[in-house]
């Protein structure tokens, strides 16, 4: 049982960082393409896209290290609700991009779950 759970959290949380580091340079490489999505088509402002990178890059540094429970909770909180903002805003906007958001949003949740009952069963890796 205790393998199967560390399992299914690195597997979990190794998913959430590379879709989350991916979107993060997406935004960093692709910026004035991203901007512009941003902001004609989902209403955000533009500049909106770098510190949205900054921030995923830390929630994965978090993810990854785990070293401090309070930031890793923040981190996990803030990767749930852009994914609840992503997926309102794709059904707002009639945007048919509403899978990935959901899809990272179960992983976060699988990756999460598998973090507390680890700690709740003191493994640590």
């Amino acid at each position: 049982m205790n393998r199967g759970l560390r399992i299914t959290h690195w597997l979990t949380t190794g998913l959430v960082c590379l879709l989350f580091t991916a979107s993060a340079l997406t935004y960093i490489l692709r910026h004035d393409e991203v901007s512009e999505t941003f902001h004609l088509n989902l209403g955000f402002p533009a500049w909106l896209v770098y510190p949205m990178a900054v921030a995923k890059l830390g929630a994965v540094i978090m993810l990854l290290s785990k070293f401090n429970r309070t930031l890793t909770e923040i981190a996990y909180a803030g990767l749930v609700f852009n994914m609840l903002l992503a997926v309102g805003v794709h059904v707002l906007t009639g945007d048919s991009q509403i899978i990935a958001p959901i899809v990272a949003l179960i992983l976060i949740f699988g990756s999460y779950f598998t973090w507390k009952r680890k700690l709740k069963l003191g493994l640590n890796d």
